[in-house]
């Protein structure tokens, strides 16, 4: 995953930043991740390496993009910037701290059910990016 996190991340930020906004790529990888988590218990052989190259890719990126998201927001400005950015991942390394050890316990149940649980906190984080106010546009940057 972290070969695919050092070589993704480039190519999917310089996507983003042609054909789409930070918060759509957000949103798309974050469903991706999750689609090839939950599909780990069921693949086996080369189809683990597989997902584990793609799920590396787009792992990357979405941190990336959050930065810029939250740097995008009219109300954050420069000087709120550092306190936005640390309370956003603050939150995130929240999830990063209690889901592994609760995910981990769901393996006595079934050894496969940690990537389930992992993968539904992982779309369960994305009703956050509708509550994203829009990025202000350089139009009104410069106002």
């Amino acid at each position: 995953m972290i070969g695919g996190a050092f070589v993704g991340t480039l190519p999917v930020i310089f996507t983003t930043a042609k054909f789409m906004s930070p918060k759509t790529m957000v949103i798309v990888s974050m469903i991706l991740m999750s689609v090839c988590g939950a599909l780990f218990p069921v693949v086996s052989g080369p189809g683990v390496l597989v997902l584990s190259a793609l799920s590396g890719f787009l792992r990357a990126a979405p941190s990336v993009l959050l930065t810029v998201l939250v740097l995008e927001i009219k109300e954050v400005g420069a000087e709120h910037a550092g306190t936005a950015i640390g309370f956003v991942y603050t939150l995130g390394m929240l999830g990063a701290f209690i889901f592994p050890p609760l995910g981990n316990s769901l393996a006595s149940i079934n050894p496969g059910l940690p990537f389930v649980f992992w993968s539904a906190m992982a779309l369960l984080s994305l009703i956050g990016f509708f509550f994203l106010k829009k990025p202000q546009t350089e139009a009104t940057r410069q106002h």
